[in-house]
């Protein structure tokens, strides 16, 4: 047994005994490190008299004790019941009538109960009795011919340790002065650069989804923040009418609110969207990574059947980056198949690598741990540049699995304490660090729209800050820099190459037809980018010359050097006709054969008296005659001894 193999088997192990499990984010009470709310009268303060945040206001250094919380008991969430069967295209059709009655036949047929019908993944989710085995349920659906793939529903847990202690202080994340939090100093400039990042792009309009458990979406520092949602669309694709800023998948309604509970549960999606976008210079609480971009609130069930349909609305509606919060160590087929969707329509999936503090390497955590190549999996730093460490774990990390370490500790942002209130808390976890990450690929979206997944990645693994502690622990070894990814790109000054496909010049005749062939165009970092095809129309039914221009650029807005293609379109020529040809034979008769078109006017004598024929005297033109008849009376004779041979 190889030594990665043994020691993947003892992660797996003490996974198994409950002793660094993802849990989710049980809640603590307040002795024991919840987040405080700030007190009413505060809240007051800052929304009356409190100035707008400025960059000394981030820099402020507050000591503060961390209060460290009681261990929080572990619970691996009970396997669900449901199973998610995803059918053969070609055979089962669920946007179809046709398509959901196979599927519910087949349910019965298994004594299955069917839930839903996710109809743009073409999944259904079944549901076993309480004697059923899911396991059993499984192996027999798989054996089914309309069947591609069936597993559990799996269920996922937030990437969220226990609550800090509250401190109203700047927000070390995005300008590190040194701040003190548990008698521990920071790192000076030990942070993402967002100040200085801010001068460059503020996020402006960019769309990012969250999925997660719920969002306060009227709290005072994201009601501004949040995605409009008056025209939205379902997962898959029909009219919605309005939604209220996303959707919840949870309970199927249009408005992604949190449960009003006291719980840790109602606050985490609420934390999570104002690290990416709390409004900035509204005189109270804290600032996003990209103020101005529009958060898309998807609220999910915490299991992979409601993600998968977050994630195709997200598609349907138009964003571009998505950030994943959360995870579990099952791999499930449906969830890779619903981020590869999202793929191929350029989207950006962030993710956290998890708090069990192992190697992903060895123990995977899904989503982040699937090799597709727009996921963007996230570990956590602290204020000194460390990886960071919880009250109960760890950030998890992974050479080969994990793509760049951000703050993920003492991260203060908006809250809310029974799902209706509006406050500020700090929390820690990889469920902060990935929506850093997400942010800074707003601020980069923004000022290059036109860049894909792979250029952000590129930019967001390679522009980062380099740190010892990362090093053999993440793929890049870098903490994220919001300036240096903006800069990054930037500093992009080579342009995309175009190559025409075809013939530089092309040579047609009025009326044929005239097929355009198009261009590629290569950039150094942005690999294939789009060609704009301008110029001339090429008007094959008229005769001349005509220009077909070819433009790209790239994403930092290098233009290529045009090419052009040249048409020429030419009359058709006109043929000169052959003149009739003499007919050969004698006598009067008919001739076969079509006569061509005369082109000429030949002359023609008449036989008049001047003619050779008139001036002969009798005697001659008796003896012609007497000629004429003795040559018709030996072919006659001739043609009367080839009959009587036969021939």
């Amino acid at each position: 047994m190889t030594a990665k193999k043994l020691i993947t088997l003892l992660l797996v192990g003490t996974l198994a005994l409950g002793g660094i499990a993802p849990a989710y984010a049980q809640d603590m009470p307040e002795s024991a490190g919840e987040p405080a709310a700030l007190p009413a009268t505060e809240i007051a303060e800052l929304a009356t008299s409190t100035p707008e945040l400025s960059e000394e206001e981030f820099s402020t250094t507050t000591e503060t004790t961390e209060v460290i919380p009681a261990e929080e008991i572990i619970v691996e969430p009970a396997e669900t019941q449901e199973i998610i069967v995803k059918f053969k295209e070609a055979k089962v059709d669920l946007d179809r009538t046709k398509g959901q009655e196979q599927s519910e036949e087949l349910a019965a047929s298994e004594d299955l109960a069917v839930e839903e019908h996710i109809e743009g993944a073409n999944i259904s989710v079944l549901s076993t009795n309480s004697t059923g085995s899911t396991e059993s349920a499984i192996a027999r659906l798989e054996d089914n011919p309309l069947v591609e793939y069936a597993e559990p529903n799996h269920t996922r847990s937030f990437m969220l340790m226990s609550p800090d202690d509250a401190d109203f202080s700047d927000q070390w994340a995005l300008k590190n002065t040194g701040q003190t939090y548990n008698a521990v100093a920071g790192t000076v400039d030990a942070d993402i650069r967002a100040t200085e990042a801010w001068d460059l792009s503020l996020g402006t309009s960019t769309i990012v989804a969250v999925i997660d458990n719920g969002f306060l979406y009227d709290h005072p520092d994201l009601a501004a923040s949040m995605w409009d949602g008056s025209e939205c669309v379902s997962d898959t694709g029909a009219a919605l009418g309005s939604c209220v800023h996303g959707y919840d998948f949870a309970d199927d309604d249009l408005s992604p609110a949190p449960a009003a509970t006291t719980t840790a549960d109602n606050t985490h999606g609420t934390h999570v969207a104002g690290i990416i976008g709390a409004q900035m210079n509204n005189s109270i609480g804290v600032a996003g990574v990209a103020p101005e971009a529009r958060i898309m609130a998807l609220r999910f069930d915490l299991d992979v059947a409601s993600e998968v349909r977050a994630i195709d609305f997200a598609i349907q509606n138009g964003a571009k980056i998505i950030n994943a919060s959360y995870g579990g160590t099952t791999f499930s087929q449906s969830e890779y198949d619903a981020i590869e969707r999202f793929e191929a329509v350029g989207g950006v999936f962030v993710a956290a690598a998890g708090n069990t503090g192992v190697d992903n390497d060895l123990v995977p955590m899904y989503p982040a741990s699937y090799d597709l190549p727009n996921i963007i999996s996230v570990a956590a730093t602290d204020h000194t540049d460390e990886l960071a460490s919880f009250s109960s774990g760890a950030s998890s990390y992974g050479e080969e699995t994990v793509d760049l370490g951000a703050p993920g500790r003492f991260i203060r942002s908006t809250i809310t304490n029974d799902g209706t209130d509006a406050s500020y808390g700090r929390l820690s976890g990889t469920s902060m660090a990935a929506p850093h990450v997400a942010g800074v690929a707003a601020l980069l979206r923004s000022l290059y729209p036109d860049a894909g997944h792979a250029t952000i990645k590129d930019a967001l693994l390679s522009s980062g800050q380099a740190l010892p502690t990362l090093s053999g622990k993440t793929v890049s070894g870098k903490r994220l820099d919001a300036f240096a990814a903006l800069d990054y790109l930037a500093d992009d000054i080579t342009a995309p190459v175009i190559t025409l496909v075809g013939s530089a010049s092309v040579s047609l005749t009025v009326g044929d037809t005239y097929t355009e062939q198009g261009a590629t165009a290569i950039d150094n970092i942005d690999g294939s980018v789009n060609v704009t095809i301008a110029g001339d129309t090429v008007a094959t039914s008229t005769a001349g010359t005509y220009t077909v221009t070819y433009d790209a650029q790239d994403a930092a807005g290098n233009n290529a050097v045009q090419k052009t293609r040249t048409v020429t379109v030419s009359a058709a020529a006109v043929e000169e006709e052959e003149a009739p040809r003499r007919r050969s034979g004698g006598g009067g008769g008919g001739g076969g054969g079509s006569r061509s078109t005369v082109i000429e006017n030949p002359a023609r004598t008449l036989f008049t008296a001047d003619s050779p024929y008139a001036s002969m005297t009798p005697e001659a033109r008796a003896q012609l005659l007497q000629t004429l008849l003795t040559l018709l009376m030996k072919l006659q004779a001739e043609l009367a001894a080839l009959r009587a041979a036969g021939l």
